[in-house]
């Protein structure tokens, strides 16, 4: 009974020890890593002065609003030593817009909306801060090319077909956390991003804008697999 009792405990202080030899500063090795993230964007807003004018009409009162993104990110990069990561990533996701038109006995008078898939690809570079063996949070770059294509019907009922790609740069300010070797989740809040936008359809040069705060903020969750282990 005792040698059994002896023997268990040795297992466990050997896995304990691999899992803690293994598991010391993932983020400040040399690994290769295939990562994939689930990014989501939502708002709604609500504006309440009159836009009449020849698109709209005339006893519009209230103009309510509300965006739903959310796309994929899988890709794969390089721990290149002291918390540093370099890679690449695809993009693919929907992008979904409303718009509700209400007059001023707040009756609704009509509607607009856009449903677009996005495409795209881009580089990603982080830098992290070990705490612990297990818990380094990060900050972060990231740069993407992509394009939206769907349908949009208009306030008048018309449907067509519109494409608009982008070039955007966002940052990332977020946490990694090491489950078991190997694996580890992060999450991340984008506060806004810089971006260029251009429609397909329409001569002229990429417009650039800036979204920061309840328009422009982004959230993600994703898993970070060392597929390569090489220590410094």
């Amino acid at each position: 009974m005792m040698v059994k009792c002896i023997l268990r405990i040795h297992v466990i202080l050997l896995l304990y020890f691999v899992i803690f030899f293994e598991s010391v500063a993932q983020t400040d090795s040399k690994d290769f890593v295939f990562r994939t993230g689930f990014t989501f964007h939502g708002y709604s807003e609500d504006m309440t002065f009159g836009l009449g004018s020849s698109i709209f009409p005339e006893d519009l009162d209230l103009l309510s609003q509300k965006e739903f993104t959310y796309y994929l990110t899988p890709g794969f990069g390089k721990y290149m030593g002291r918390g540093y990561y370099l890679g690449v990533q695809a993009i693919v996701g929907k992008s979904e817009f409303e718009s509700q038109f209400y007059n001023d006995d707040h009756e609704l008078i009509g509607a607009a909306n856009s449903q677009s898939d996005r495409i795209g690809a881009g580089v990603l570079f982080r830098k992290y801060y070990s705490l612990t063996d297990r818990f380094s949070p990060f900050f972060g770059v990231s740069s993407n090319f992509y394009s939206e294509e769907g349908d949009v019907v208009s306030y008048s009922g018309e449907s067509f077909s519109l494409t608009t790609t982008y070039f955007s740069t966002e940052f990332h300010v977020g946490v990694n956390f090491l489950v078991v070797p190997r694996l580890e989740v992060e999450t991340y809040y984008s506060p806004g991003r810089f971006y260029g936008r251009k429609n397909k359809h329409y001569e002229g040069e990429y417009d650039f804008e800036t979204e920061f705060g309840k328009r422009g903020q982004e959230f993600s969750l994703g898993i970070n697999y060392h597929i390569f282990r090489g220590k410094e």
